[in-house]
């Protein structure tokens, strides 16, 4: 018994960290230390949020971190709430980090499901958006370069599971 006990620590603690479920183990992706479903209290407690914004119109709740280091790159991130829970977070981060950022995804979570989409931008110009996704069960992740705003890229986190 001590032996299964130890070899299941050894492999949830070597496993990646992604949404997993089969019997008798489970766990859950955090980032930055956040986790869906946490409460307001919980999450503001991991970092306090310099400030927070209410859109009433989606009835949720933003709270702003600015100037964060995560895993070697600086984020600003935007931590979403519905109904007091954690159901989104967004990391924004200067584009020239973003094949560092896609590379460490990738070494902990596989390859990412890649793709590219074309946009015209106001000038007549043509821009390539790189997209690179990971899609789990429960939760999905982007790292996007975006197109409005092309020295920034989002690393988006998402709750299928709406709270």
């Amino acid at each position: 018994m001590k032996k299964f006990v130890a070899l299941l620590l050894l492999t949830s603690l070597c496993l990646p960290m992604h949404a997993l479920s089969f019997e008798g183990l489970q766990y859950t992706l955090a980032f930055a230390g956040y986790q869906f479903g946490m409460s307001y209290d919980q999450a503001s407690s991991v970092n306090a949020f310099q400030y927070t914004q209410y859109f009433p119109e989606n009835a949720h709740l933003v709270g702003y971190i600015e100037n964060l280091l995560v895993d070697e790159t600086l984020m600003d991130l935007q931590v979403c709430f519905r109904d007091d829970k954690v159901y989104k977070i967004l990391a924004r981060f200067d584009f020239r980090e973003m094949d560092a950022v896609v590379e460490r995804y990738e070494a902990l979570l596989g390859p990412a499901n890649r793709m590219t989409k074309d946009f015209l931008n106001t000038q007549g110009g043509t821009i390539n958006e790189r997209i690179y996704r990971w899609s789990f069960p429960d939760t999905e992740i982007n790292i996007v370069r975006l197109t409005s705003q092309p020295d920034i890229a989002i690393l988006g986190f998402t709750n299928k599971i709406r709270p």
